[in-house]
C-alpha cells in the first residue's frame, strides 16, 4: 500500500500528528514497536490485571487539544478528573 506519510511510534504525538495529515487530505501509516497504539496512554495486562501506563492525567492549556479532548470526553474515551483545585 503507498502512502504519503510514514509516522514512527504511534504514541500520542504520532496519533496526532497522523490525524492533522489525514485532515489535510494525505494517507498515512503509523508504525510502532508495540503491539498496538498508544505509547504512554496504552493500558497494559499483568497477571491478569489492566494497568495504565504512563500519565493518569492531562491539563488542557491549547484550544486544538481541548478539541480533541472534547471528541475524547464525548466517545468515553476519556474522563474528568478534577476541574481544578
Amino acid at each position: 500500500m503507498e502512502v504519503d506519510c510514514l509516522i514512527l511510534g504511534a504514541g500520542i504525538a504520532g496519533l496526532a500528528a497522523g490525524r492533522e495529515l489525514q485532515r489535510m487530505g494525505l494517507s498515512v501509516r503509523l508504525v510502532d514497536k508495540a503491539r498496538g497504539p498508544g505509547g504512554r496512554m496504552s493500558t497494559r495486562r499483568l497477571n491478569g490485571a489492566r494497568i495504565d501506563h504512563g500519565a493518569q492525567f492531562v491539563t488542557v492549556r491549547d484550544l486544538r487539544f481541548r478539541a480533541v479532548m472534547d471528541e475524547w470526553l464525548e466517545a468515553g474515551t476519556a474522563k474528568v478528573w478534577s476541574y481544578g483545585f
